[in-house]
């Protein structure tokens, strides 16, 4: 995946031949997907090398190069980068798979070829958005969606933690009762055994106050 989407010349002529409104999609959905992943930036990078840490140094995933089909022409490639890059989703879990350099490498080369897509100047999106033409409301946003889905997933976390706490108390809990009931245990066996040694030190003081009386 990596080798098909560093393609430069690939992505630009996909990116060219999408509407409008589907370039304001696959712009939405890049943005996104590198907010999510956290994709360190441009500057930051920059700073990073000059401090003397490499990128690759962060890599927890290993880099894979990977290649195309033999029996994929271009024409079918391109037809899978067109539809890969209008789904946030997809464009997301191929990323996943790629190591932080690759990735890193991958967004560059996006934001390259960005200025491929045929986007509506910022001034029309500025006019339709103050008169309620939005980007979710022509289809092409999922930041409504997704923060539902987040709200969700948050709540339920919240949900589950105070749950998680509780069982840890009461697993504490129960340790410490099998604790103190094995030490109410062994106190009853060491006052048996004091008892038990004082009875026998009697039974002897009084069989040496007889013998010596005799």
């Amino acid at each position: 995946m990596f080798r098909i989407l560093n393609d430069v010349t690939n992505l630009q002529l996909v990116f060219a031949n999408y509407s409008a409104a589907e370039a304001l999609k696959v712009q939405h959905n890049i943005r996104a997907v590198t907010a999510t992943l956290r994709i360190p930036g441009a500057e930051l990078l920059r700073q990073m090398r000059a401090e003397g840490l490499d990128i690759t140094e962060f890599d927890t995933v290993p880099a894979t190069i990977g290649s195309a089909p033999l029996d994929c022409s271009e024409t079918v490639l391109r037809s899978h980068l067109r539809t890969l890059f209008l789904s946030q989703q997809k464009l997301e879990t191929a990323l996943q798979g790629l190591s932080l350099t690759q990735r890193v490498t991958v967004r560059d080369q996006l934001e390259f070829a960005s200025s491929s897509l045929r986007l509506p100047s910022e001034q029309l999106l500025q006019r339709m958005a103050e008169q309620g033409l939005t980007l979710d409301k022509l289809g092409l946003g999922q930041s409504a969606g997704q923060d539902k889905i987040s709200a969700i997933r948050q709540r339920l976390a919240g949900a589950l933690a105070p749950a998680a706490e509780a069982d840890k108390v009461a697993q504490v809990k129960q340790r410490l009762t099998a604790l103190n009931g094995a030490i109410d245990l062994a106190e009853e066996d060491v006052n048996a055994a004091t008892r038990s040694f004082n009875v026998v030190n009697l039974e002897q003081a009084q069989a040496r106050v007889a013998n010596s009386r005799r």
